[in-house]
């Protein structure tokens, strides 16, 4: 018989006589999104916040923003975190790694990207010019608080909500296009499975060859690249407790076709599909519809944003465009988060 035929009727026949086969060690693999609410991401969140506290700072865990796990000879929780130390909120990047079936776990990286002063002191990470201290102030612009360089800034946070509704925030940020070729300042993620969405602002004064982004407005863009159905967010986070009354209008994107090879639409089209909402937690403040016809020769009247809210600090609003249009798209915003009442002085604690 030939040995081939042996060796496969012999492991048919006798298959307890197998060697036993050794667990193969978890292959490493990329970084996938996560709930903010799985009760390991909690675990690992409250872990890397008491350890970093070990230093002598007294820390709280605020809120996670959004969170992600990899696979590495164990298991790598990937954090966005928000943490109070006494007057200032700390925007903190935090991996914990862990191999539980050891008991073993880590703190392996501690970041803090970003504070805004809760009850008085004034803003670190903070872009020239928007340094007063956030519980001071009384009204947000999106576009005039806009930042190049920070995310978070301040109060806003640039980024995008992944097909099972955990936020991320962006990771990228560049300069491209324009009379000076850095007019559109734009938020984008790193990771190559999730770049078909952005944030961008348009700094022009005036739109170069026909109106390809509005000039000063925000645009939740969407393109072609969305394979993983993710939406644009623009977050505002409570400094402090309020009601807050949003005021501002959203259109659609209006694009210029002009001097663009093998498009499928005449010049100056409107092209977006979709919804924009003003979500908090779980309570959907207002819902805008956005249908525009591409061929449209004529601006539409931008629908109104009016809603208002009661939040505590740390509550995120969210500004979430959504679309199942396969093709370049954006909702175009102006808007202004102001509390009802001006923040009361505050005496500095001894």
């Amino acid at each position: 018989m030939n040995w081939k035929l042996t060796l496969v009727a012999t492991l048919c026949l006798f298959p307890g006589r197998l060697p036993a086969q050794p667990a193969l060690a978890p292959r490493t693999g990329a970084a996938s999104p996560a709930p903010v609410n799985d009760k390991d991401v909690v675990r690992a969140a409250e872990f890397a916040v008491a350890e970093a506290a070990r230093k002598g700072d007294k820390l709280a865990l605020v809120k996670i923003v959004s969170a992600r796990k990899q696979v590495v000879a164990g298991m790598n929780y990937i954090l966005t975190l928000h943490v109070r130390q006494g007057r200032t909120l700390q925007t903190v990047e935090a991996k914990v790694w862990e191999r539980p079936w050891l008991k073993e776990i880590k703190l392996t990286e501690w970041k803090v990207t970003g504070r805004q002063a809760l009850e008085g002191g004034s803003v670190e990470n903070a872009p020239p010019g928007k340094d007063a201290p956030a519980d001071t102030k009384s009204s947000f612009d999106c576009v005039a608080d806009f930042s190049e360089e920070n995310n978070p800034a301040g109060a806003w946070t640039y980024g995008y909500l992944d097909e099972g509704d955990v936020f991320h925030a962006y990771t990228d940020h560049g300069k491209f296009g324009g009379t000076s070729r850095t007019a559109y300042v734009q938020w984008s993620e790193k990771d190559p499975k999730h770049r078909g969405t952005d944030i961008l602002l348009n700094t022009d004064a005036v739109p170069p060859n026909g109106p390809l982004y509005p000039t000063r407005e925000l645009v939740l863009g969407v393109n072609m690249a969305n394979a993983a159905g993710d939406s644009p967010v623009l977050r505002w986070t409570a400094p402090r407790d309020g009601v807050v009354r949003i005021s501002g209008a959203v259109t659609g994107l209006k694009v210029s076709t002009r001097g663009m090879p093998g498009v499928r639409h005449p010049n100056e089209v409107f092209l977006t599909r979709g919804t924009v909402t003003i979500v908090s937690g779980k309570k959907e403040w207002l819902s805008i519809p956005l249908n525009q016809k591409a061929g449209a020769k004529v601006a539409p009247n931008a629908a109104p944003i009016a809603c208002s809210g009661e939040v505590k600090a740390g509550d995120s609003v969210d500004f979430v465009f959504e679309t199942d249009q396969k093709d370049v798209c954006g909702a175009c915003l102006k808007v202004v988060v102001a509390y009802a009442e001006p923040a009361a002085n505050t005496p500095a604690r001894k």
